[in-house]
């Protein structure tokens, strides 16, 4: 995935080939994390938990569209643990089994902490759009060096490793207050690559929220090129963008219990590079996060997957929820048709790389025997990471209607549908003929996006 993502950046540098202005910032941030455990864990509830973040960045921009920045930042990642009791679980003997010393329900809460603190630089290119309030999405990676760390375990654990390395995906808004100052707000999606949390192979990840101003009046000669409106005719470029966001409904396709499953909405939102060919042909590539998964109600004991029950004395009722996050990777042909308003056709393949997936819900245990019952309900929220396959590939294809708004720049309609061909579970239970043991992705994704040519 490193030389993936590297090739992408280079592609994107590459994009930039006319640099006619240039524009240094420098800006102090600070904002919250919310903690997302990333891992192989079925054992327990995840708690989401808050820590800061803040630190200082530095921006520069090639042209109005593209630029690079880093940051120097401190956070810390509050991490805590709820696990699952299956030994002390409420039990309901007979009436008259019923004596004033019986205590129930019986409820266990055990309770476990994981606290990280880390230096972070951040790397990451941005795409921006040339208007007053302007839009920002980045893609980078980070460097972090661990400061401190706090565990409550009960037996020893692993040394956490001195530094990490993960990846990072952020979309914001910046508003121009004076001509050197802006203040700017970002969301960005953070997800680590070194194992934190040895119980369950978790690395660190988290969901930011960050204010921030920047100033730009440090070593500037304001180029033209950032400020003016371009002038140019729009059939003379070649190149363009689009920021893309929408709306998701995705389901599986199941070798087993198809019923079982049904679909779930979601997210997607992301930036795609086109390079025009003729006037009809095009070829389109770019990165989107997407946000795939299913929703599971059935009779079954596992919590993520249709698993046929093997003991009469118990049955189950299980509603959860499955998200699988993607960064997915496109390459389309499109053919076009129309001269102001434009429709579009698009087919090729996408691949996707996973970056989390986890499982939530309820799950009700009903336990008959002799003269004994027991009922047990499950607040489920698992890491299911290690049984998800770390990448998916498929077919895309859709249409896409483009209206000119101002200028060069068109707003795009799309919609597309993605038809995984790659089986992604891989299951650590060893458990194969006892329920479904093939899921393969299906989503369609309607998005609103604005596309602007790159001179």
């Amino acid at each position: 995935m490193i030389k993936a993502f590297s090739l992408v950046c280079l592609c994107m540098l590459a994009l930039s080939f006319r640099v006619s202005g240039q524009k240094i910032s420098v800006g102090l941030m600070s904002g919250l994390n919310h903690s997302n455990i990333h891992g192989d864990n079925t054992s327990g509830k995840w708690q989401s938990k808050t820590g800061p973040v803040a630190g200082v960045q530095f921006n520069y921009s090639f042209n109005r569209f593209i630029g690079v920045g880093t940051e120097f930042n401190y956070t810390s990642l509050y991490y805590q643990h709820l696990s699952y009791e299956t030994a002390n679980q409420p039990w309901y003997p007979e009436l008259h089994y019923l004596s004033s010393s019986c205590i129930m329900p019986v409820k266990n809460n055990h309770e476990k902490h994981y606290d990280f603190s880390f230096y972070r630089f951040p790397l990451y290119l941005t795409f921006s759009t040339p208007t007053f309030v302007r839009f920002d999405l980045s893609l980078g990676c980070y460097y972090a060096l661990m400061d401190n760390y706090n565990v409550s375990e009960s037996y020893p654990l692993e040394k956490p490793p001195k530094e990490d390395f993960g990846y990072m995906l952020s979309v914001g808004w910046s508003l121009l207050v004076t001509p050197k100052v802006e203040l700017f707000m970002k969301g960005r999606y953070v997800s680590g690559r070194k194992e934190y949390i040895s119980m369950n192979k978790g690395k660190n990840g988290s969901a930011e929220w960050l204010l921030g101003v920047s100033y730009s009046g440090l070593l500037n000669k304001l180029g033209e090129d950032l400020t003016e409106a371009s002038r140019y005719d729009s059939s003379q470029y070649r190149f363009s963008m689009t920021y893309k966001l929408g709306y998701t409904y995705s389901w599986l396709k199941a070798n087993q219990h198809q019923s079982a499953y049904s679909g779930k909405s979601g997210f997607v939102g992301g930036i795609a590079f086109n390079y025009r060919v003729s006037d009809y042909f095009a070829v389109e590539s770019g990165l989107s996060y997407m946000q795939k998964g299913y929703q599971l109600s059935d009779h079954s004991p596992a919590y993520f997957r249709s698993v046929d029950q093997d003991n009469d004395h118990v049955s189950h009722q299980t509603d959860t929820e499955t998200q699988l996050n993607y960064l997915n990777m496109p390459l389309m042909m499109n053919i076009g048709i129309g001269k102001k308003l434009r429709v579009a056709f698009s087919g090729g393949c996408y691949m996707g790389f996973r970056l989390n997936a986890s499982t939530t819900g309820t799950s009700i245990m009903e336990y008959r025997y002799n003269q004994g019952y027991s009922l047990k309900e499950t607040k489920v929220n698992d890491n299911i990471e290690g049984n998800i396959a770390p990448r998916d590939w498929g077919w895309i294809g859709g249409t896409t209607v483009q209206i000119p708004v101002y200028r060069q720049w068109v707003f795009d309609m799309a919609c597309t549908y993605q038809h995984g061909m790659m089986n992604i579970l891989e299951l650590q239970d060893g458990s194969q003929s006892d329920g479904t043991t093939s899921f393969k992705n299906r989503t369609i994704a309607i998005s609103l996006g604005l596309h602007i040519p790159i001179r």
